[in-house]
C-alpha cells in the first residue's frame, strides 16, 4: 500500500493516527502542524470557494484536493493560507472550463461536514452567494480574496495581475452588488 501524500510505502496493518504521524515524521513532514492548519482552514477555504461561485459539492471537493496537495508540499510552502487559495482558485477555474464542455447533471450534496465551524456562516447568507454568482468570475475571485482578509496589493501578487486590475474589479463588483441591494430594497 502506498502512503499517497508522500509517496512512501506503508507497512501492512499500519493505518492509525499514530502510525500516520510516525510515517509523516520519518518522511520529514510536520503532521501535527498540518493537522492544526487543516482544522483551522478547511471550512474557510470552502467558504472562499463558495464566494467564487462554486457549488457546495465542488467547494468541498476542491478544498479537500487542495489540502492533499498542500500536505505533500507542507515542508516547503511558506504561506499555506495564500497557497491553498491560489491552488484552489485555479482548480475551480479548471473545473468550470471542463464543465462547460460537458452536460450538467443534478448534484447530491452531503454538506454537514462543510457547515462545521464559525467561518461557514455563508449558509445563512445564501442571498449574497446568489448575487456573487451573477458577477464575472474575476470579480468574484477578487471579492473572495478580499473577504478572506487580503489587500489588493497582496491579491495582485498571488494572482499575478496588476494592482490596478484588482482594484478595478473590486470597484466594479462592489458597485454591482450595491445596485443589486438597492434594487432589492426598493422592490420590498
Amino acid at each position: 500500500m502506498l502512503f499517497p501524500e508522500v509517496g512512501r510505502p506503508v507497512a501492512a496493518g499500519r493505518d492509525s493516527a499514530e502510525d500516520f504521524a510516525q510515517d509523516s515524521a520519518e518522511a520529514g513532514v510536520d503532521a501535527l502542524g498540518f493537522e492544526v492548519f487543516y482544522r483551522a482552514q478547511f471550512s474557510r477555504l470552502v467558504a472562499f470557494l463558495l464566494f467564487q461561485g462554486a457549488s457546495e459539492m465542488d467547494a468541498a471537493d476542491v478544498a479537500q484536493d487542495t489540502m492533499i496537495k498542500l500536505f505533500a508540499r507542507w515542508a516547503i510552502v511558506e504561506t499555506p493560507s495564500a497557497w491553498v487559495n491560489v491552488v484552489a482558485s485555479r482548480e475551480l477555474i479548471r473545473r468550470r472550463v471542463e464543465d462547460r464542455a460537458s452536460v450538467l447533471v443534478g448534484e447530491v450534496v452531503e454538506s454537514t461536514v462543510i457547515r462545521e465551524g464559525a467561518e461557514t456562516r455563508w449558509y445563512e447568507q445564501h442571498e449574497v452567494l446568489r448575487m456573487l454568482r451573477l458577477l464575472p468570475a474575476r470579480q468574484c475571485q477578487v471579492l473572495s480574496w478580499t473577504f478572506d482578509g487580503y489587500t489588493p496589493d497582496e491579491i495582485a501578487g498571488y494572482l499575478g495581475v496588476a494592482s490596478s486590475t484588482v482594484r478595478a474589479n473590486l470597484y466594479k463588483a462592489r458597485r454591482a452588488l450595491g445596485r443589486h441591494f438597492a434594487e432589492g430594497k426598493g422592490q420590498r
